[in-house]
This record gives C-alpha cells, structure tokens and sequence, in this order.
C-alpha cells in the first residue's frame, strides 16, 4: 500500500497504524484485525495464541542480557469507536479509513481515526519487531473493548507470565494512568402502543446537532450537552405547550460517547405553534452551552401530511418516552471524596432508538466505587418501573484500585520526564481500562497506562499528534530496557 506518513520513527510502527486504519474493526466485529496480527506473528516467526473471542497474544523472547528479567504484558485492543458526521457517506464495515494529514496531526475524513487504540496496537506490533533491548514480551490484542470489554473479560488471564503490564489505551502524553473507573450498561425498553395518525394534523421532523459530544468517561466532567437528554428536555418544554405523539425518537450512537445528535418525529395538531415552541427551547437553553456545544442548532422540517397508515405512539407513552429520556441519571453524579476535583461517578445517555414497537435507551454507569454503581442500576430501575418498562444490567467490569508509588510508576517517572524534558505526573481517570479486568485477575501486577496526545476521541475530529505518538515509542522503548 502506498503510506502517507514519512520521516517518523520508527518507520514500522507509523506504517502498521496505516495498514491498521485500512482493516475493517468496528466493535464486535474484529475477525479482519484478529486475522492481521495472526497473520503479522505467523510472518515474524512469533510465538501467538488466538482465542474464540479473537483476543490475540504473541509472545517474543527476550533479547539478550534480559532473559532474567521478569516478562512484561503490553496491552491495547483491536476495535475501534466508529462515528461518523451526518453528511459523511462511510461503511466501517467494507471501507479503509480516509486519512487525512495536516503538518503533525493526523486525522480521518468525516470519521473517527481510531486512534483509540490503534496507536497502541501498532506501538505493541513494532516492539515485537524492532531491534531494541527488552526483557520476554506478552503482547495481548484484545477484542471489543469499546463496547463492554468482553475481550479481555474471556480472556485466560491465568496464560500470563508477566510481573509488569503496559496498557498502551491512554490519550495524553506526560500522564500514566494509575487507576480507573469501573463500570456498566444499563437498558430501559418500554413496550409501546402504537395509533394510527388522524388526518387532521401534521408530522414534524426535529434535528438536533452541533453538539461536541466526546468520550463519556474522560470528558464527562467537561459539562458538555448530551443531545438525547437535551432533546428529551426540549420535548417535555414543548409538550406542555403544544401536546403532541412522538412518531420516532432516534439518538446517539455508542453508549461510551456523549451523544451529539437527535432525530425526533412527532405528530401535531398545531404544528406553527410546535415549530415555535421547539426554537423558543433553543434559545433559551443556548446560554448553558459550554463552548464546544456553541454550533448547536435544531432543525425543524416542514410540517407534513400524514401518511396513509401511519402510526404513532400514544399520550401515555409519549409521555413515558419523556420521562425516560430525562429522569434517567446523566453525566457527573459524584466527586471522590479524597480529591474533589476527581469524578467518581456518572452516567450518560449513549442511545436511544426505536424499533419494533419499543423505544429503548442504553445507559453507561461509571464508578470507581461498586456501591456508586449499584445505586445508579438502582435509580434507572426504579425509573423503568415507574413507566411500566423493562430493565436489564449487563457487561459490568470492575475498577482498577489505586496503588501508590510502585518500582513501575517510578521508572515511568523517570524515563518520560527525561525524554519529554518536563515534569510527568500519573493519574487516575474515570474512563474505563482492561487493566481493571487484568488486575482482578492478577492482583500482584504491576501496572500503569500510557499513550500519545490523541484529541476528541469517539467523535469525527479524532485526531493523532504523530510527533507525541514518536515521543511515545521512546518511553515505551525506554521502559522495557529498564
């Protein structure tokens, strides 16, 4: 294939994240990426074992004057977020990526890069190839993180040898993560009866965009607007106004993004008072908007004719569909007590579909304390009960507990600041990580996470600072020599 990427090193590692952004890998549907690492080991005589999840780990001897050292675990997963823009005509499941190269920062036309956790995968692939000093590497390629880390949750951790693990999922330079959130998903589906619409009246589509979105652990705290709560609260202002039948309400994308669009269709006896309504909500709520939120728009279609045999849902559970896109617990729900500038937990609305005569909306919880979890589950519980809807948890995966000043924080304290020139630091996030599944297993391990600078990631200005990701490789590269 022809690269677009020159003048980086290692020249491998840039050229494996281009192969990768050509290899079809949206979440749960990794067979096309799985089949590359198999592939790459085979042809670089590495030792591998691929699983029925299609978690792939290779194995490459230590080079000598390591082979005492203990093994070190390098980690990062194969799937990757797939959003794209409205007007972006994109298939992730046939198409390679458009990259897009603009000075150091890298991008993708109109889609997620896939960065996340792309720059790890082929970080992880140049370190089973390059000639440079390290003790016994595992590295473990894991399937379906994005969605519910059911990858690394069937994984036979009891396989590993290594006494260090580097998970390569981080998005900022100058910090190693230390610890991380636990979490889980929580779905709401409430069984609707659908009407047929009257002639007298009209349908109206409503749009919601321009909101920024983000990642739903790591920029939670940013105060950024959900579009399926923001579309939920602007229909409970409309409907006191103007009662109307929600038709369809569609919304969001993956649950681990902030959801930045809304499509509503709703039928209307007054539809000019509607359409006023919907646009007196929009600007009254245009001064809570941070400012990544300040392109946010509602669009308003013109009213239609009602189709023959169309339906819609009833009072009753349009109104249902209200509560439930406003009552469910959303964003920031607590700050940990030993540092409040920490968040503790939260929940977001990631989507919101209708189909098959349900309307259903999926939640992701996030804690780094299991009670916090258990009473947010709870809350969305006791909601769904409330309107008559059904309820289920799934994919929990625990958190990742904070240890403090370990041989493996030290040396990354050492070995970055050195090669960065400036002050390191470690961190704990609110994102979800596989260590938190990997340290459940092997309580002993020494861990942290590390990666380069990658911007708006899960959204469709993710974008990779290729200098930080060169700056990268030279602290992993350091790291495995100490």
């Amino acid at each position: 294939m022809e690269y677009i990427i020159k003048n980086r090193k290692p020249e491998s590692m840039f050229r494996y994240f281009e192969e990768l952004c050509s290899v079809p890998r949206p979440s749960g549907n990794e067979k096309a990426a799985s089949d590359y690492i198999e592939d790459f080991a085979r042809k670089n005589g590495l030792e591998y074992v691929r699983d029925e999840a299609g978690n792939v780990l290779v194995r490459r001897p230590a080079s000598a004057g390591y082979e005492n050292r203990p093994a070190v675990l390098l980690q990062g997963h194969i799937d990757m977020v797939c959003e794209k823009n409205a007007d972006t005509e994109h298939d992730f499941m046939n198409e390679p990526l458009r990259l897009r190269l603009n000075g150091d920062m890298l991008s993708a036309d109109g889609t997620t890069l896939g960065g996340d956790d792309g720059a790890g995968v082929a970080a992880m692939m140049a370190a089973l190839t390059e000639d440079i000093p390290h003790p016994e590497l595992e590295c473990l390629f894991t399937t379906d993180e994005e969605v519910g880390m059911s990858g690394i949750r069937s994984f036979d951790c009891s396989q590993l040898r290594a006494a260090r693990l580097i998970n390569l999922d981080s998005e900022s330079e100058g910090a190693a993560t230390v610890s991380c959130a636990g979490g889980v998903r929580i779905k709401t589906t409430l069984r609707t009866e659908r009407l047929i619409q009257p002639k007298i009246g009209r349908t109206v589509d409503i749009k919601l965009r321009g909101l920024a979105g983000g990642h739903s652990g790591a920029d939670i705290h940013l105060g950024r607007a959900n579009a399926i709560e923001t579309a939920g609260r602007m229909l409970g202002y409309v409907y006191d106004k103007f009662p109307f039948n929600i038709v369809s309400a569609d919304g969001g994308a993956k649950d681990n993004a902030i959801a930045r669009e809304c499509d509503i269709r709703v039928f209307t006896a007054e539809p000019d008072g509607f359409t006023a309504a919907v646009h007196e909500f929009e600007e009254m709520i245009r001064p809570e908007l941070t400012e990544p939120d300040r392109k946010f728009k509602i669009l308003t279609g013109r009213p239609r004719t009602v189709a023959a045999d169309a339906d819609m849902l009833s009072f009753a559970d349009t109104s249902k569909v209200i509560a439930m896109m406003t009552l469910m617990p959303c964003g920031v729900q607590s700050f940990c007590t030993a540092d409040r500038s920490v968040v503790e937990s939260s929940a977001n609305y990631g989507i919101l579909k209708t189909e098959d005569g349900c309307v259903s909306v999926l939640l992701l919880a996030r804690s780094s304390l299991a009670s916090r979890l258990d009473d947010i589950a709870a809350k969305c519980a006791r909601i769904a009960k409330y309107i008559g809807a059904e309820h289920e948890c799934f994919n929990r995966y625990p958190g990742w507990a904070l240890r403090t000043n370990t041989p493996l924080q030290k040396d990354y304290i050492r070995t970055a600041s050195e090669i960065l020139g400036r002050e390191v630091r470690t961190e704990s996030i609110h994102a979800g990580l596989e260590c938190g599944v990997i340290a459940d297993a092997l309580p002993e391990i020494d861990a942290i996470s590390i990666g380069p600078d990658i911007l708006n990631i899960h959204t469709p200005d993710e974008t990779l600072d290729l200098a930080s990701f060169e700056r990268f490789w030279k602290i992993l590269e350091a790291l495995l020599a100490c």
